[in-house]
C-alpha cells in the first residue's frame, strides 16, 4: 500500500509539473485570440443546440449545481452561459492570461 501512495504521489507530481511548464510556455507566447475567438464561438454553438435539444435538463443541471456548490444566491447568474462566453470573446489575451495561477 505503501508503494502504491508512492507512485502515485510521483505520478500527481509529474502531471503537476507537465502542467505548470505548459502555462508557463503559454504565458511566454502568449494566446491566439482568433483561435480562442473560434473555439469561443463553437462552445457557444454547441450550448445553443444543446440547450434548443433539452432545456429542462439544461436548467435542471444548473439548478442543482447552483444549490450544491454556488456561495452565490444569484440562480440567473448562473444560468447565464452565453454572457460568460461572449465576455470572454471581448478580453485582450493578457486578461485572460492572468487568470492562470503562476
Amino acid at each position: 500500500m505503501i508503494l502504491l501512495t508512492f507512485y502515485i504521489s510521483l505520478f500527481v507530481l509529474q502531471v503537476k509539473k507537465a502542467v505548470f511548464k505548459t502555462l508557463s510556455r503559454v504565458i511566454e507566447k502568449g494566446i491566439k485570440m482568433d483561435r480562442m475567438e473560434a473555439i469561443i464561438e463553437r462552445l457557444q454553438s454547441t450550448f445553443v443546440a444543446n440547450l434548443e435539444e433539452d432545456v429542462a435538463e439544461y436548467i435542471a443541471e444548473k439548478a442543482i449545481t447552483h444549490f450544491l456548490y454556488s456561495t452565490s444566491k444569484d440562480l440567473r447568474a448562473a444560468l447565464d452561459d452565453q454572457r460568460h462566453l461572449a465576455k470572454l470573446v471581448d478580453k485582450p489575451g493578457r486578461s485572460l492570461l492572468r487568470l492562470v495561477p503562476s
